[in-house]
């Protein structure tokens, strides 16, 4: 009688098969292999980024960036490293502890998150590394997981984010916003001057002047609200820049009014929206100025 070759389900995160013969040989034999989630390709990079996570963290979560001062460490005599100015240091502490202006979850939200759907305990004053070794640590329900094929996406591009902040990469880069390709909605980002963007998940290429228009939508229907400086940094990741003195003159002569709802009490919150509409409005009025003084 003819064996009949195993049927195995589609990688959750690449839609290739996902065939236990492709794992390396000390997860292949493993009898509990049976039909994993995620394919061979898309597991060894998860376990990669993972691993980046281990090494690195400690030093994004001490926010010593050298880079982004422009210094290094010394040879010898223990060396400088230098902290990050104030703007670097918040978005970095976005990026690993807060969601991003779209609602993407930061690096902690989404390896507890993850941890949680793996079942492996953890505690919460553990560092980012550690926490990102927890998950390192357990490869066989990293294969069989059902939440693998999110996460693994996930945290490929936190992992590609954390190391564009370590090397100083990411200051002409803009978010543009979910992938527009259907089941996929990985978070793209491109140089400020790119024209066409290409998803790294599905491989879709998409013109950046259509990526523009939906993020338009999205930021005109979006209810997120924020204090000043806050809705400034979101919105100069996404390629909208704000000039701090602009946004107070705004404030100060009621263009810009707070949101109607006020969490507890502090700073007064505004509408994500409302300043993005004044951000491009006044960037046509200048473009328009300067098209008629040429």
């Amino acid at each position: 009688m003819t064996d009949v070759p195993a049927a195995y389900d589609t990688c959750a995160s690449c839609w290739r098969e996902a065939t236990p013969d492709d794992y390396p040989a000390y997860m292949r034999d493993h009898p509990n292999l049976n039909k994993p989630t995620i394919c061979a390709s898309c597991w060894t990079r998860l376990v990669t980024d993972l691993e980046w996570m281990t090494r690195n963290l400690d030093s994004l979560e001490e926010y010593r960036i050298n880079r982004a001062n422009g210094r290094h460490d010394g040879n010898g005599g223990g060396g400088n490293r230098g902290n990050a100015p104030t703007p670097v240091r918040e978005r970095i502490y976005d990026l690993l502890f807060e969601k991003s202006g779209t609602g993407a979850p930061g690096v902690r939200l989404t390896l507890t998150a993850y941890l949680d759907c793996l079942g492996q305990r953890y505690m919460h004053g553990d560092k980012l590394s550690v926490l990102a070794h927890r998950v390192a640590s357990c490869p066989l329900l990293l294969a069989n997981n059902t939440a693998s094929g999110v996460y693994a996406r996930e945290i490929h591009r936190l992992t590609r984010q954390c190391q564009a902040c370590m090397t100083g990469e990411n200051s002409d880069t803009i978010i543009l916003g979910p992938c527009p390709a259907k089941d996929c909605g990985t978070i793209l980002t491109a140089p400020d001057d790119a024209v066409t963007v290409t998803c790294p998940h599905c491989r879709n290429t998409i013109p950046v002047s259509l990526m523009r228009i939906m993020q338009r939508q999205r930021i005109l229907n979006s209810p997120v609200t924020g204090t000043a400086r806050q809705l400034r940094r979101t919105l100069q990741d996404s390629g909208i820049r704000v000039n701090a003195n602009t946004m107070y003159s705004w404030i100060h002569r009621g263009v810009l009014r707070p949101a109607k709802h006020q969490p507890g009490k502090g700073k007064p919150v505004y509408r994500l929206c409302d300043v993005y509409a004044l951000a491009t409005r006044a960037q046509q009025q200048q473009q328009a100025e300067e098209g008629e003084t040429e």
